[in-house]
């Protein structure tokens, strides 16, 4: 059963990704149920939570109409990315290089 749930895993990231390019979004088997993949998907404005999280639950329902999975949407506003989850933030990479780059000129100099 582990091919079939990376495959959707896989296929389930590709859709979400493609749906929505500008939010960023991981999948992970949930800790607590062998069929499930947790969907998270970080940056979504406030307006936008209840649209990520019904694509996601068609998606699970596009994918697996059997109910042999399921995809719980775990979708984070762009509050709660800020506060707990800031390296899913847009730019967050390019943030980061610019400190990097900012301390070692400052040692180095």
């Amino acid at each position: 059963m582990e091919i079939y749930l990376k495959d959707v895993q896989d296929k389930a990231l590709e859709k979400v990704t493609n749906h929505f390019p500008n939010f960023p979004v991981s999948i992970d088997e949930s800790t607590y149920d062998d069929m499930m993949l947790c969907v998270r998907v970080f940056a979504v404005p406030s307006a936008r939570v209840v649209e990520v999280k019904e694509f996601i639950r068609q998606t699970g329902r596009d994918l697996m109409p059997d109910g042999s999975c399921m995809l719980l949407p775990l979708v984070k506003d762009m509050a709660i990315t800020r506060k707990y989850y800031p390296e899913y933030l847009p730019n967050a990479f390019e943030v980061n290089e610019s400190r990097l780059k900012s301390a070692e000129s400052t040692i180095g100099g």
